[in-house]
């Protein structure tokens, strides 16, 4: 013996079930400390989710404000006459398209600019449709995806002026 260190001590071996790592007792106040702070936590969780959630609604926009953030004022529509034309074609199969639509203006003077571009505004429409085939428009997907794709393409062509919205009033597919 060392200055108080036991060698013997040290290089006993402690049989299984015993000591450190195989204690019982230890194990179960381990694993109780595991499930307690689980618990713990999924109750932090669910709190923070439940405020959160009750700060999101309270946090809405006020009818006063909400009021502000919509255009007032007329709107003005133009409609577009209908457009026939054919699809590319999905496996040998042509498909053909009619599409019925209304333009929702700014004002009143953006019709006469529309009237000048119909034919610039109808050669662009019938150019995109004729990419696109059947099964593209097939979903609502697809019909959001046309409107987008219109949209943009069509306020291209009518520059400074842009168009508010496009307004389907007819999509019918033939395959």
């Amino acid at each position: 013996m060392l200055d108080g260190y036991n060698t013997e001590d040290e290089l006993k071996l402690h049989p299984s079930g015993t000591g450190f790592y195989g204690d019982t007792a230890v194990k179960g106040k381990r694993l109780l400390l595991i499930a307690g702070a689980l618990l713990g936590l999924t109750a932090v969780v669910y709190f923070l989710a439940s405020y959160i959630k009750k700060s999101h609604i309270n946090t809405a926009i006020p009818e006063h404000k909400a009021a502000e953030a919509t255009p007032s004022g007329p709107n003005y529509f133009f409609d577009m006459p209908d457009l026939v034309t054919n699809l590319s074609p999905t496996n040998d199969k042509e498909g053909i398209m009619k599409l019925a639509m209304t333009f929702q203006l700014n004002n009143s003077k953006d019709q006469s600019v529309v009237d000048e571009k119909l034919s610039m505004i109808k050669d662009s429409i019938v150019i995109f449709l004729r990419e696109l085939r059947a099964t593209d428009l097939a979903s609502s997907g697809g019909s959001l995806m046309l409107k987008t794709e219109l949209l943009k393409r069509i306020n291209k062509v009518l520059y400074p002026v842009e168009l508010k919205d496009i307004l389907f009033r007819e999509i019918l597919l033939n395959q």
